[in-house]
């Protein structure tokens, strides 16, 4: 069970997933790469935003600003949730944050979406969907995976029923065939 943390840090966490499940949701449903004047980047970008918040939060109010109290706590609780006594999540928390802030900072800088690097958006869409899984994992309450689910259904059923996009690669061979 989590220790009890300070309201402001449990409730900047749960908005950042929160936006960041509705970031999916929308997604999912447009199923196109995001502009910068999309509902579905607004969601990402405040998402990210949540989350360094929510990082400042934690290290001022759970912490004190110290970096050894912040890896001591994570190890803590890792070890609680898997057996493993690591800090590592906490670097691998530092990471995510920059990944998310430069994948935020590279979609408003590109205009046009067909010259956004989509490998790049995907990779950090899997990564951040796997950190916030396992933060909620070993940080949140367990009434948060009920959320998880209660979420999971109704993406797998937009994902399911997006609309195909044709590609590119099959008109050309259309094309070469005719």
């Amino acid at each position: 069970m989590p220790d009890p943390a300070h309201p402001a840090t449990v409730w900047s966490a749960r908005l950042c997933v929160t936006c960041y499940l509705i970031f999916l949701a929308i997604s999912v449903q447009r199923r196109r790469t995001l502009n910068a004047g999309s509902l579905a980047l607004c969601f990402w970008s405040l998402a990210g935003v949540l989350l360094g918040v929510h990082t400042l939060i934690a290290f001022h109010i759970e912490h004190g600003w110290s970096h050894a109290a912040a890896l001591q706590h994570t190890a803590e609780r890792t070890e609680s949730v898997i057996g493993i006594r690591t800090g590592v999540g906490l670097y691998v928390n530092y990471a995510t944050l920059g990944l998310w802030l430069t994948d935020v900072a590279m979609q408003w800088s590109i205009r046009h979406a067909s010259s956004f690097p989509k490998r790049w958006h995907v990779a950090t869409q899997c990564v951040c969907a796997f950190i916030v899984f396992n933060a909620t994992v070993v940080f949140g309450s367990r009434w948060w995976i009920l959320v998880a689910v209660v979420w999971a259904g109704p993406l797998v059923w937009l994902w399911r029923r997006r609309p195909q996009a044709r590609s590119d690669l099959s008109n050309c061979r259309k094309a070469e065939i005719d």
